[in-house]
């Protein structure tokens, strides 16, 4: 299986968005082979599908105020931090042709993590 990686840099939640939206619909359509991006944010909190109001500390205001973005997904999850220093990865991969079980294809995903992070 084919695979680009692409190092975006230091990128906001919102601009790494629309990229990770335009690489969906290349990959699905079959002009770019399955992508992993790498980024880094400054401070943001993505809040998931799953978002519990109670499950923030402040405000979102406040949370602004620190000059912390704030983003609604309709990703899976809850409330998730990223910020300067951590490595995210996106994975944009079409599993259609991995028998469309999701779940197994993540925790294969994490089992490659897991053994490349070993090497290191």
């Amino acid at each position: 299986m084919d695979v680009r990686v692409t190092d975006l840099g230091k990128l906001t939640y919102a601009d790494a968005f629309e990229i990770q939206r335009e690489t969906l619909e290349a990959v699905l359509e079959g002009t770019q082979p399955s992508t992993l991006l790498f980024v880094e944010h400054p401070p943001v909190l993505t809040l998931g599908a799953s978002f519990h109001e109670e499950n923030l500390l402040f405000p979102i205001s406040e949370y602004e105020r620190r000059g912390i973005q704030v983003h609604r997904t309709d990703r899976g999850g809850d409330v998730t931090f990223h910020g300067p220093g951590q490595l995210v990865i996106y994975p944009i991969f079409n599993i259609e042709p991995l028998g469309k079980d999701l779940h197994r294809w993540i925790r294969q995903l994490e089992e490659v993590i897991l053994l490349t992070i070993q090497e290191f």
